[in-house]
C-alpha cells in the first residue's frame, strides 16, 4: 500500500506488480466479507472469525479501494519531516499541509531550524 500511495503522491506510475499484490490481498480478505440486506438497503457484513491479520488487511484494503478511484488523490502528501515516510491525506482547508502532524514532524522541523539560527547567531 505504501508503494502505491507513494507513487500517487509523487505523481509517478503505480507499478503493476504492486497492484497485482494489492488485488491478491484484497481478494484473500474478501473471503471473510459479504454484502447482505439491511432493512431497505445493503451493507458489508464482515466475519469476525477471520484471522486478525486478515481482518486488518481487509479494513485497509477496503479503505484503499474506496480512496483510490474516488478520493482526492491530489491531496495525498508524503510527510516533509526528516526521517518520516508517512503518507497522509491532506484535509486542511487550503491543502498546503507539509507534515503528517504538526505536533511531531512539524515541531521537529521548526525546532531544528530554530536551533540552526541560534547557532549561527552565537558564532
Amino acid at each position: 500500500m505504501w508503494r502505491i500511495f507513494s507513487a500517487v503522491a509523487g505523481s509517478s506510475d503505480i507499478a503493476g506488480a504492486d497492484l497485482t499484490l494489492f488485488n491478491r490481498w484484497k481478494k484473500r480478505a474478501a473471503r471473510h466479507c459479504r454484502i447482505v440486506r439491511d432493512g431497505e438497503g445493503v451493507r458489508r457484513r464482515r466475519s469476525e472469525k477471520a484471522p486478525p491479520l486478515e481482518r486488518a488487511v481487509r479494513l485497509i484494503a477496503e479503505a484503499a479501494e474506496d480512496l483510490l478511484p474516488n478520493g482526492r488523490l491530489d491531496r495525498l502528501r508524503i510527510c516533509g519531516g526528516d526521517n518520516c515516510e508517512w503518507i497522509s491525506l491532506d484535509i486542511s482547508k487550503n491543502g498546503q499541509r507539509r507534515w503528517r502532524s504538526m505536533a511531531s514532524c512539524g515541531n521537529d522541523a521548526k525546532g531544528g531550524k530554530h536551533r540552526m539560527r541560534r547557532k549561527k547567531t552565537a558564532v
